[in-house]
């Protein structure tokens, strides 16, 4: 197999407290101060921007707006899975009966959540957002057909700019169909972000995260210290927060609330956020930047590592990628690459 290298120098960094509302996974990456360059986290202009999302779908959490207004794209939203896989059936609602159920609040919540009566933000607060409903649990061994159906859908027919898989497993790529519809997102400039799995003994990066043209995440604590439940390995890009992780709660019983979880979804699901922040804040030059469309993939690619860092006095192993990912670095108009240095990723085949 063909290993994705990640070639930048991580930079060395050590975090400023911001103010005391903020979480701690997003203090640890600058988030705050990549909002402010946007004019702060509840005036972000998202035109032109959707993030899209395979996993166990969506609830009408607060932390999505609801029930009063929600920036879920309902009426794009869609299940590929189960009894109820007629993609117009359910909508991608989570019916929060499988061993995974919820997931999908966590992790949407975590990339595009907002909340002011909790004192809750995602990544990317506010950002259009279209879930999809794939599976029940995060392992898709056995989930070719709507892990498939789902990311053409979002590629090709919404047209979106990110997607979030915080999903894996150990024989996906073994399948050409799943191979296929990566390269395809790749080719047409979406950016798929993926959680390289919570597998450390062996330390196995799963897949999506291993295939080529992805961008793979592993995890880290809130100190920046690898986190020791994360998978790593030499296809992983770089590090985000995978360790208590305040998200959107989603309860059987119809209730809602926030908890701290742990897993490098989180991590992906912060990595995509940052993602739909790059491409609005340099959304009037990229066009022009980069005329082939898989060009800004390599080029968010080439920023995020070059981004990244590493916690002051911390000796980074291998396999963790460049560093921590570092928001508000990452939106530096001065680290866009020229499209001449940029390399397109081998296909999957």
């Amino acid at each position: 197999m063909t290993v994705k290298k990640s070639a930048a120098a991580p930079q060395a960094h050590r975090p400023v407290p911001p103010p005391r509302s903020l979480d701690a996974h997003l203090r640890l990456c600058r988030v705050d101060r990549a909002w402010a360059l946007m004019g702060g986290p509840d005036a972000i202009d998202w035109t032109g921007i959707t993030v899209g999302q395979l996993d166990t779908g969506y609830t009408r959490h607060p932390a999505f707006g609801a029930p009063a207004d929600t920036w879920v794209q309902t009426q794009q939203a869609r299940t590929f899975f189960g009894a109820d896989a007629a993609p117009h059936v359910a909508g991608g609602v989570d019916p929060l009966t499988g061993p995974g159920r919820g997931h999908g609040t966590g992790t949407g919540s975590t990339i595009a959540g907002a909340d002011s009566a909790s004192a809750f933000h995602g990544v990317a607060p506010r950002a259009p957002f279209v879930p999809v409903r794939v599976c029940n649990f995060v392992v898709i061994d056995l989930l070719e057909a709507p892990f498939v159906e789902g990311l053409n859908y979002l590629v090709d027919e919404v047209g979106a700019s990110v997607v979030n898989i915080s999903l894996g497993g150990f024989l996906l790529p073994g399948t050409p169909a799943a191979r296929r519809a990566i390269d395809d997102a790749y080719d047409k400039g979406t950016i798929v972000v993926c959680a390289a799995g919570n597998t450390p003994f062996p330390p196995t990066v799963l897949t999506p995260a291993r295939l080529r043209r992805t961008l793979a995440v592993a995890g880290v604590d809130l100190q920046g210290a690898p986190w020791s439940g994360s998978s790593f390995g030499d296809t992983v890009d770089l590090s985000a927060p995978a360790a208590a992780v305040r998200h959107g709660l989603a309860r059987s019983d119809g209730t809602f609330g926030y908890d701290h979880g742990h897993g490098t979804s989180f991590a992906a699901a912060m990595v995509s956020g940052v993602a739909a922040l790059w491409l609005a804040r340099h959304r009037d030059s990229l066009d022009q930047l980069y005329p082939e469309r898989w060009q800004r993939v390599e080029a968010f690619r080439r920023v995020v590592v070059a981004s990244s860092f590493v916690p002051a006095g911390a000796a980074w192993p291998a396999g963790f990628g460049a560093g921590v990912l570092d928001a508000a670095r990452a939106l530096d108009p001065g680290l866009l690459p020229a499209a001449a240095v940029l390399i397109a990723d081998a296909p999957n085949g």
